[in-house]
């Protein structure tokens, strides 16, 4: 059997999938939220044309090679660049301030290889939206429309990211713009993009489409150049090429994988088992700390149904290729499978694939019962009821702040005896707007995190509470605090 080997380089600073999940912990870390624009009296119109170089980055140290038994010797994988990739740019020109966009590889001077020449346009324009046209501009976020716009802007220089602090390009592979996601409307996410998913199910060979559709490679930008690879220095992205029968036929399942003691849990895409109930699917996890035992398991959650677990057992995993192969049967139901919270006041909906309850618009509703893997969006004002409430949202890296992710105000009734528990994030419920805490006298929430000074609960307007005391924190030994709020008289 041939052993599969991949190149990739050392990346200096953290990947910008990294950087998107960076959870904040308060409102001063979020300055685009709170300034208005400001533009000047008269700007002055700048087109700059930008031509710069990109490499992926190869070497010994960071040589990869596809693990199996018996017979055979490696083959060497090397990622290169292909007619058609684009570069995703970011850099911050000032305080709130971001210069993003993208630049096309240059086809008059491009032979396939691991360098290539890349070139687009600056330009100053102001009031328009963010597209994925090609091209870069400066951005400010907008506090009216609550999105990022372009603001004019003039560069003193010809360099215009030679002039922007952290700047960074992610490299879009040909044909995959579709697959890139990067919301306006996120302040603090900062215009940084990632991908829909990390994973693949069609082509003739599943890695390779992997490396070249999905991969996230990105680096830093040096003396007119940008030093690419899949992981930065100690990290690993290792792939896991997947055959995995006894599942149910026709079924469409979310993949997710589990590792390290707290649970940490990536969501990585979906995947539909033929009629025989097999899938077959290759993904990756974004650095991961390299050459360090953790333990691993891979989830398959139904839209309903019990639950499938792989347990992969401790491993120290590194920018390598893994192959797994399994038969599942009735012993891998995962004991974790849940059951949907219950809501009352509305039709229950229908959560998406990752487990996610997305709110478009204002909501008003009572939860009760038990939620396990599931969370709640609200993208508009919301007023929840908690009645014998009991939550568990334990994703890691999943690109929410919380159980409750709302990006107007929140205001939330206790009724009863409640509890959310989010041990992989900083807090239970994060809420863009202002938090309303209030309920019938002797109801409780009792909020556990990982985050000593959040309280559970973080509000970057403020949280009202008036007649709700907290306890003080409790330190549960493993990582994690819980506090106690309590309504009074």
């Amino acid at each position: 059997m041939n052993k599969l080997t991949l190149q990739f380089g050392a990346l200096t600073i953290a990947a910008a999938l990294t950087f998107a999940f960076t959870s904040c912990s308060s409102s001063s870390d979020d300055p685009m939220a709170q300034q208005p624009i400001e533009e000047p009296t008269n700007p002055v119109p700048q087109t700059i044309q930008i031509t710069v170089g990109a490499g992926i980055e190869n070497g010994a140290s960071t040589r990869s090679t596809v693990e199996t038994t018996g017979e055979g010797t490696s083959t060497t994988r090397t990622l290169k660049f292909t007619n058609g990739d684009k570069l995703y740019v970011t850099g911050t020109v000032e305080e709130g301030k971001i210069l993003a966009g993208f630049l096309e590889i240059d086809n008059t001077s491009f032979s396939v290889g691991t360098s290539a020449t890349f070139t687009g346009t600056y330009t100053s324009t102001n009031g328009s939206e963010f597209s994925n046209a090609t091209g870069l501009h400066v951005y400010q976020y907008d506090t009216d429309s609550k999105k990022y716009l372009t603001v004019s802007h003039t560069f003193g220089t010809t360099d215009p990211l030679g002039e922007c602090t952290y700047v960074s390009a992610l490299l879009v592979h040909d044909g995959t713009i579709d697959n890139l996601e990067i919301d306006p409307g996120l302040s603090y996410a900062q215009l940084m993009p990632m991908y829909t998913n990390f994973l693949v199910t069609t082509g003739d060979n599943l890695v390779n489409e992997l490396m070249t559709k999905r991969l996230y490679v990105s680096g830093p930008y040096s003396d007119s150049k940008f030093s690419l690879a899949a992981a930065e220095t100690k990290y690993c992205s290792p792939i896991f090429n997947c055959n995995i029968s006894g599942l149910a036929a026709s079924t469409t399942y979310q993949v997710e994988h589990i590792f390290g003691t707290e649970n940490w849990t990536t969501s990585v895409g979906e995947v539909k088992t033929d009629g025989s109930g097999k899938a077959t699917f290759a993904y990756y996890i974004s650095n991961m700390k390299d050459d360090t035992e953790y333990s691993h398991a891979i989830r398959f959650k139904p839209s309903s149904g019990d639950w499938y677990k792989i347990d992969l057992r401790d491993k120290k995993f590194t920018n390598k290729v893994y192959n797994v192969t399994r038969t599942l049967t009735t012993d891998n139901t995962d004991p974790d499978t849940p059951g949907r919270p219950t809501f009352t006041g509305i039709t229950a909906p229908q959560p998406n694939a990752k487990g996610g309850y997305i709110f478009n618009n204002e909501a008003t509703f009572t939860l009760s019962g038990t939620s396990i893997g599931y969370y709640f969006r609200f993208k508009k004002a919301a007023i929840i009821t908690l009645n014998g409430f009991s939550a568990t949202y334990n994703a890691f890296n999943s690109g929410l702040w919380g159980f409750f992710d709302c990006d107007d105000d929140l205001t939330l009734a206790l009724e009863g005896n409640n509890a959310i528990t989010c041990k992989n994030k900083d807090q239970c419920i994060y809420v863009f707007g202002q938090m309303y805490l209030t309920g019938s006298i002797g109801a409780k929430l009792t909020v556990t995190c990982k985050s000593y000074t959040s309280k559970g609960i973080q509000a970057d307007r403020g949280l009202s509470k008036p007649k709700v005391s907290v306890s003080e924190p409790t330190n549960n030994g493993d990582g994690t605090y819980s506090w106690t709020y309590t309504v009074h008289e």
